[in-house]
């Protein structure tokens, strides 16, 4: 695992992914994969993209 600060792993992300709406994140625990788009799509904050499952909203 590497150790990184929030600013880094935010740098880190903007290189690989040169449009942000396209990240993708996979939760650990269902296998969802959504990106930052879809938070967006569903007017909700886009910095939980990564840190929550986008079911945890559309139930």
């Amino acid at each position: 695992m590497i150790k990184q600060t929030e600013d880094e792993w935010l740098l880190e992300m903007s290189k690989r992914f040169p449009n942000l709406r396209k990240a993708t994140f996979e939760c650990p625990q269902c296998g969802h994969v959504q990106s930052i788009e879809d938070f967006l799509n569903l007017n909700l904050d886009t910095t939980r993209a990564y840190k929550d499952c986008l079911g945890r909203f559309r139930l």
